[in-house]
């Protein structure tokens, strides 16, 4: 059974969805953002204390965080947010992303989005491990590895820097005993700069292997200065407990990626729009439409590899279109995801896989035992 998480935040009232949730021994966090319009790196200060405090409620250490997501709107704050990341965590930390992102809800320059394990701090493995900003390449608890931060060189043409990337992340996962084949999800940002520009040799293998899930998002900055790209995955040693599910869909054969993936109890559903088989967009320009169509289809998802609604823990939206876009979609995600208990994070990005599409969605299930 999950079990919200409350603390008064005005993100709660924003979507209607709590700040977090706990499953089992997991707790999957909102985006947590601060109240206050002030600095960046007074508002990540902020949010930082809100995790802390968070965590502590649930009998929960810093050291049982396994992966950090920083979204921010300000150019030139990456490095004040990484510093404040060393800051907060011990090394060896978790697993980080840090990418600029076009706005986020009522204009907040920073949203933090954790995960943590409570077993994690005894039994976590961690691999490459990076003391300037208390995080690491990866962490493999039992059967599952978190990873991210993957980068090329920066300033190495966009190609490069994605093949370099995905053969970064291989040699993580050989290092952690595990291998593509155990890939459950992954997800790509892209920066805005290289929008047009093509994906490279080694996508196609890495993602063949066992075709994940796959989000594609499109922002300002996915990492570090002079980096066009950023890749983040999930993966568990599955055995025949795997089931991956489609929509019948080219692009999804096309791109070596599936729908969403069933293994054992928890379901990722990939990054999905309102686009259906023939590759026909409904509701073109539409963000509310297309948060209803996408959602729907997320449903589909869920509930064709076993699971229900309410099992639904987490969503991630990224919407085209700035401030009155995020308004209009947190207003439907308030309405669909009313008794879900789930935690959600929204943003604004520049722009999606094409311009008809306004709304995209990722998720994630954790079936009751």
């Amino acid at each position: 059974m999950s079990e919200s998480i409350t603390t008064g935040a005005w993100a709660e009232t924003l979507l209607g969805t709590p700040s977090a949730t706990l499953v089992g021994n997991r707790i999957f966090t909102s985006a947590l953002m601060a109240r206050d319009a002030t600095s960046t790196e007074s508002q990540a200060q902020q949010v930082f204390r809100m995790a802390v405090d968070l965590l502590h409620g649930q009998g929960a250490a810093l050291s049982d965080v396994v992966r950090t997501r920083l979204f921010y709107t300000d150019e030139g704050s990456l490095e004040i947010l990484k510093m404040i990341h060393s800051v907060v965590f011990n090394s060896p930390g978790p697993v980080m992303t840090v990418v600029r992102v076009d706005c986020l809800p009522r204009d907040s320059k920073v949203a933090l989005e954790i995960e943590a394990s409570k077993v994690s701090g005894e039994s976590a493995r961690y691999i490459g491990i990076d003391a300037e900003t208390s995080s690491c390449r990866a962490i493999r608890i039992g059967d599952e590895f978190f990873g991210a931060g993957y980068q090329g060189e920066a300033g190495q043409p966009h190609d490069a820097q994605m093949d370099a990337t995905y053969a970064a992340a291989s040699a993580t996962l050989v290092e952690a005993g595990m291998s593509e084949a155990d890939v459950a999800a992954t997800r790509h940002y892209y920066a805005y700069s290289v929008r047009d520009q093509t994906d490279g040799t080694g996508k196609k293998e890495f993602m063949g292997h066992a075709e994940p899930t796959s989000a594609g998002i499109c922002v300002h900055e996915p990492g570090d200065s002079g980096n066009t790209f950023s890749l983040e995955i999930e993966a568990v040693v599955a055995g025949e407990s795997r089931k991956n599910f489609r929509t019948g869909r080219t692009f999804e054969v096309e791109n070596n990626y599936s729908r969403a993936v069933r293994i054992g109890d928890v379901i990722y559903a990939a990054g999905t729009t309102s686009t259906i088989p023939d590759e026909v967009v409904q509701h073109p320009g539409e963000v509310g439409s297309q948060v209803d169509d996408t959602l729907a289809i997320i449903r589909n998802a869920i509930e064709q590899l076993g699971g229900a609604w309410t099992d639904l823990v987490r969503t991630r939206t990224y919407v085209v279109g700035g401030l009155s876009a995020l308004d209009e979609a947190s207003a439907r995600l308030k309405a669909i995801l009313a008794g879900t208990d789930s935690a959600a994070t929204l943003m604004g990005v520049p722009i999606l896989g094409r311009p008809k599409v306004v709304v995209e969605i990722e998720a994630t299930a954790v079936l009751e035992k």
